[in-house]
């Protein structure tokens, strides 16, 4: 992966974490490799790979324990929306686009486990929310509300 100009150190570790797992496909509750095999992998200091570590921790994406590992977490929508204006204001461009990669990545995978489990009466209210959302945003009105049903349903 290329650093971009201007980009730090960390920042540039932080999007080769994220790739790592993505490619690797894990999930949440997934742990990430240790943090000297990081270290080997990556060729930075611990003291960037923890810099890096700490920002996807305030990001909501992983739990660090030490001695236990660093663990991915589940996807949080409401920490997104409330967290997407700090995220916007980062020193990256597109941190907000990449945020919402992320997002629609993990939310595949949980579509993948979902439709296995889903009933009739499950699909019926699925779809419900959905025409709401898509009246919404038709009508280009917020509609955290109705995403948040979805995701609960």
């Amino acid at each position: 992966m290329v650093k971009r100009r201007g980009e730090k150190l960390y920042s540039l570790v932080f999007r080769q974490i994220r790739a790592y797992i993505l490619q690797n496909n894990l999930q949440p509750g997934d742990l990430l490799p240790t943090e000297q095999a990081l270290v080997d992998m990556l060729g930075v200091s611990r003291n960037v790979l923890r810099e890096a570590i700490k920002s996807m921790e305030l990001l909501g994406m992983v739990s660090a324990q030490p001695g236990r590992g660093t663990m991915l977490k589940a996807f949080n929508l409401d920490f997104v929306f409330h967290n997407v204006i700090f995220a916007a204001a980062g020193e990256e461009d597109n941190a907000v686009a990449e945020m919402l990669d992320i997002r629609k990545r993990l939310e595949l995978a949980y579509m993948r486990q979902a439709f296995e489990t889903l009933e009739g009466e499950d699909v019926a209210r699925i779809r419900e929310i959905m025409e709401a959302i898509k009246q919404q945003w038709e009508e280009q009105r917020i509609f955290t509300e109705h995403d948040r049903e979805f995701h609960m349903a």
